[in-house]
């Protein structure tokens, strides 16, 4: 429980972060009566704004709204106190599901910064389904004249009305110049998630043609390449910017990932070098992958263990560990605490070498397995996964849903399949690691 304290915040923020916690751990009522601690201490309006931010994490918009209603914030009013006042006035809008409150509280805030990315982003939203021409115009403006952020990106291609890759570059074909470049990287950064992949390639040839001086673009589609198995298309790549950054211990190691599945004895002495300038996770993990490539397991697991005493959370090299055998007694410790840190999502097998573990242990996984299941199932539909990955992870989500069916509220990714079904329950992997609701 809060302790009072009659100490004062060294800052407003401090004190609405304290506040706000009090609000949502115990009650409006206590976070009220810490503000009357430091009513001395403060201007007296932004406390009734944070008493009224108080009501309103604690679950009571309406009482949150009468408080605020009683602020006075004319046009001309200090601008961190109408700033922070119409914050808590468009929460408010927004947990009531009022349009047309949200929208008219954009336009007061439009009024005073009419340069504002996210007063228009909010009114892009508010906007998508009803008016998605006049959402798209919203964007398109912070996209040429404002500050966008990758949250503008995502909206815009969601109201676009086209694909992907023609609405980004339509998007910045028509930026003007000097914005363009920067637009194309910002671009790129969202198109590699899964629900955008299938414009992932055509998107970066055609910025990279486009803005040939952007390494970023060309980092990507390295990546992209890469990542899908591309395998001559990526070391093409990564052979030019080798040549292009000869001295950056990335593209190095680049060009010995890339070319593992291409030749890994070649692949070999990248990986070295890159290592003996970086000695980070991400460098070790790529050398233990080419030394189990070769065949030399144990040079590979000596390097997965390394990776783990740096970092216990690297979900990827548990993997290799696990498919490299005989290795449970060590490997158990480490993943409750991974799943539970909401590691694996986007490693390959990880989530079914946990089920496997766990029913050779005879033990029980904690609950924490199932929402990163559902959602690396989610990327499933686009990206092939590791050998038999997809159909045990479907049978899995199955035999999970099967003993605790009401887990399955709010995931939207859970697989519905009746054969499956039946060999998830009766088969593999039964329930035995499911733990109890």
């Amino acid at each position: 429980m809060h302790a009072p304290t009659a100490e004062k915040p060294y800052s407003l923020d401090y004190l609405r972060d304290e506040v706000l916690a009090i609000a949502e751990r115990e009650s409006a009522e206590a976070a009220e009566k810490r503000l009357e601690e430091v009513a001395n201490d403060f201007p007296k309006q932004r406390l009734s704004v944070l008493r009224g931010r108080a009501y309103l994490a604690a679950g009571h918009p309406a009482e949150a709204e009468r408080l605020l209603a009683e602020i006075d914030t004319p046009a001309d009013a200090d601008e961190d106190l109408f700033e922070e006042c119409l914050q808590v006035k468009i929460a408010i809008a927004l947990e009531n599901n009022s349009q047309a409150r949200v929208l008219a509280l954009c336009d007061e805030g439009l009024a005073r910064w009419p340069d504002s990315t996210r007063l228009k982003e909010i009114q892009a939203e508010q906007l998508a389904e009803d008016d998605p021409a006049r959402s798209q115009e919203l964007l398109r403006d912070v996209l040429h004249n404002g500050e966008p952020q990758l949250q503008t990106v995502w909206q815009y291609l969601g109201v676009a009305g086209q694909a992907g890759d023609a609405a980004a570059r339509d998007a910045i074909l028509a930026a003007p110049e000097d914005r363009r470049e920067n637009l194309a990287v910002l671009f790129s950064e969202v198109m590699g998630h899964h629900e955008l992949v299938r414009w992932n390639a055509p998107y970066l040839q055609w910025a990279q043609r486009e803005f040939p001086d952007a390494d970023a673009l060309r980092w990507r589609l390295l990546n992209h390449y890469n990542i899908n198995g591309q395998v001559k298309k990526a070391v093409t790549l990564a052979k030019e910017i080798h040549q292009r950054n000869p001295q950056n211990p990335e593209a190095v190691r680049m060009l010995g990932r890339c070319l593992i599945d291409h030749d890994a004895r070649k692949a070999l002495p990248y990986l070295e070098e890159a290592c003996q300038q970086d000695r980070s996770a991400d460098y070790l993990f790529d050398l233990a992958r080419c030394h189990q490539v070769i065949g030399d397991a144990v040079k590979s697991k000596l390097l997965h263990w390394e990776i783990l005493e740096q970092n216990p959370y690297m979900s990827s090299s548990w993997t290799n560990l696990y498919l490299l055998g005989n290795l449970e007694e060590r490997l158990w410790p480490y993943l409750a605490p991974m799943l539970e840190r909401g590691c694996g999502v986007d490693d390959e097998y990880f989530l079914v070498a946990a089920v496997k573990l766990a029913i050779d242990r005879q033990e029980a996984l904690p609950s924490a397995w199932f929402p990163l299941a559902c959602r690396r199932w989610e990327i499933l539909r686009t990206h092939p996964g590791f050998d038999d990955e997809r159909p045990r992870l479907q049978r899995a989500l199955l035999a999970w849903q099967s003993k605790r069916a009401n887990d399955g509220d709010g995931q939207q990714s859970v697989p519905r399949n009746f054969v499956e079904s039946l060999i998830g329950r009766y088969w593999w992997p039964r329930h035995s690691w499911v733990p109890a609701e």
